[in-house]
């Protein structure tokens, strides 16, 4: 992601910084398709962010130019702030507050949902902590869209149909696997999906249960039984089975009461 400023502010002192995005292929990550081919999939999947709503946790779409040379070009609201990937790193959450994450980010991808838009790349470093009002906010939409494509997302993160060399599924699902992920990482500190290597990981990813083991460790500590079963359901192997991101978010707010008592992290 790069960073730059409209023209017509360049020379203003409060001129707004904007997320600059360009297709990055990657033979590996496109799978079957040619540069071309993925570029052109850039273009029409970016093209549907035009219907993104405005939403506290979501960065604001500015603008798509698909003629743009060599390469189309996204700009999207740059978000000040620490993302979550560097906010884990340095353990500085409380209960509370790692909860409201959690809420946050599942209420961005509510309303993205709600308007039939994936974010395909939901993951601790594109999740931002708003400067100011601490809002968790949804950003980098590289891979969003309204269907899924073959190597989008990340490897701790992505579902078994993210993987696979072609899927028929709703892109949807995708996104609530990988919120629970997060959802878990956010509450322990620690991955839910484990391995040694890459192999390792997707492997787990196409597991019956996907992080059968750890979840049955959550499930046996005191006062944390429902949390292991709403995230095991969301983490189900058939993206069907998932429940959406709005079921998700108030299945975790009904016991975020008997959770905000807690330590941080969560020890599993």
């Amino acid at each position: 992601v790069l960073l730059g400023v409209r023209a017509e502010e360049r020379n203003r002192a409060d001129r707004e910084l904007v997320a600059l995005k360009v297709p990055d292929y990657s033979g590996g990550a496109a799978r079957n398709l040619s540069e071309q081919e993925f570029e052109q999939l850039f273009r029409e999947e970016a093209g549907a962010l035009l219907a993104l709503p405005a939403h506290r946790n979501i960065a604001r779409f500015i603008t798509f130019d698909a003629s743009a040379q060599p390469k189309p070009i996204l700009a999207m609201e740059y978000v000040r702030g620490t993302n979550l990937e560097r906010t884990l790193q340095h353990g500085a959450l409380e209960m509370p507050r790692a909860l409201r994450i959690v809420d946050d980010l599942l209420a961005g991808l509510e309303a993205m949902h709600k308007v039939q838009i994936a974010h395909l790349d939901v993951k601790p470093a594109n999740v931002v902590l708003r400067d100011g009002s601490g809002d968790a906010v949804l950003v980098d939409f590289g891979l969003a869209g309204r269907r899924l494509r073959a190597g989008c997302g990340s490897v701790h993160y992505g579902a078994a149909e993210v993987w696979a060399e072609s899927s028929s599924d709703e892109p949807f699902g995708a996104d609530v696997y990988a919120a629970a992920c997060v959802a878990f990482e956010v509450l322990t500190d620690t991955v839910l999906v484990r391995g040694d290597t890459i192999q390792e990981l997707i492997a787990e990813h196409f597991a019956p249960q996907p992080s059968a083991a750890v979840l049955a460790a959550l499930e046996r500590l005191p006062r944390l039984a429902a949390l292991a079963q709403l995230l095991r359901a969301a983490v189900a192997r058939e993206s069907g089975r998932r429940p959406s991101a709005s079921r998700l978010r108030a299945g975790l707010a009904a016991i975020a009461p008997d959770l905000r008592g807690l330590d941080w992290p969560i020890k599993v």
